[in-house]
């Protein structure tokens, strides 16, 4: 097997400041592309899976799909295959979705070639796992050498724990998009702070005691005691993204497509929940009007708040890849 493997030049570095490590990736897979076309000429598309379901993932099924010759065909990943679909950081970018395959566990049989896109510390793995159940498929790897440094985000100074607090039907899934653009080029993980049994979702509201620097989580959380105290004491840094109360109840009637009908108590239950987070000290307000009527300079503030560093044109790339407009 090991005389189908070969290296090509790739980016382990991403710097959202500056693009040129951007075009370096594109170069690489565009090169990777015209070399492995040249090697391979049957008389239909080459059946390709692609190693790794992440964001390079999909950035090389995009660049793939550009030429005839190749016929993308889905994932090999273990931890996506779980999942049963891909959607990553970068994934708005993409139209087309591929189904993730457990490499070990049932492989396709169409395999023509693999590329692998995963960090080179996984070669090792990757190719004990191809060599056994796939011993005669071609695999080709993205990167230029085993020994390149691990990826390294733009900011690796410790950043405090990051609870973001959100209202009912205020734009929270849109206001995560928003979070993920600007953190996880700093090195930043997302926590998901929800426990699924069945089909139902239940939010663990205590789970800003298990969060560690560069951790950050978005819910519907509770304000209560514990994490009032928690939030004063200066454990965590806080964020809440809040709508004005009757215009929640409003999006409700039309989340459940029902006829509106005026709660007056529904609308003042929500006001003293709102409230209890607007009193409170060291928290960043948003409100959902204004994230809607000036995105950037609600961007800004989150990014003054957070210490984050970024131009004009960043700022206006991730209003970009996450209009609402999309969203919706």
């Amino acid at each position: 097997m090991n005389d189908h493997l070969q290296h090509w030049g790739g980016l382990m570095h991403y710097d959202i400041n500056n693009l040129a490590p951007v075009f370096k990736v594109l170069t690489g897979l565009h090169h990777l592309a015209q070399q492995i076309a040249k090697q391979h000429t049957p008389p239909k598309p080459i059946n390709t899976y692609i190693y790794g379901a992440s964001v390079m993932g999909r950035l090389t099924a995009m660049v793939f799909e550009n030429y005839d010759c190749f016929k993308i065909r889905g994932f090999l990943d273990r931890n996506a295959y779980y999942m049963r679909f891909v959607s990553y950081e970068l994934s708005v970018f993409f139209s087309s979705s591929y189904p993730v395959f457990h490499p070990e566990n049932e492989p396709p049989s169409d395999i023509d070639i693999i590329l692998c896109v995963t960090a080179p510390d996984h070669y090792p793995e990757i190719k004990e796992i191809i060599g056994k159940r796939l011993p005669s498929v071609p695999v080709y790897f993205f990167y230029d050498s085993p020994h390149n440094p691990p990826l390294v985000p733009l900011d690796n100074r410790p950043r405090t724990p990051l609870l973001v607090a959100t209202a009912e039907r205020c734009g929270t899934h849109w206001f995560e998009w928003i979070l993920r653009f600007l953190l996880l080029p700093y090195g930043c993980m997302e926590v998901d702070a929800a426990i699924r049994i069945g089909i139902k979702r239940i939010i663990n509201n205590f789970i800003f005691y298990d969060l560690t620097n560069g951790q950050y989580t978005v819910d519907h959380f509770q304000l209560t005691d514990e994490l009032i105290s928690f939030i004063l004491d200066s454990r965590v840094t806080s964020i809440f993204l809040y709508r004005d109360p009757r215009d929640i109840q409003v999006s409700y009637s039309f989340y459940k497509r029902s006829t509106f009908h005026p709660n007056p108590s529904f609308v003042a239950k929500k006001a003293r929940e709102i409230l209890k987070w607007l009193k409170l000290p060291r928290v960043l307000k948003i409100r959902y009007e204004d994230l809607r009527l000036d995105p950037r300079k609600a961007i800004l503030r989150l990014a003054n708040f957070l210490n984050l560093f970024l131009d004009d044109e960043t700022i206006t790339n991730i209003i970009q890849a996450t209009s609402f407009e999309y969203f919706s």
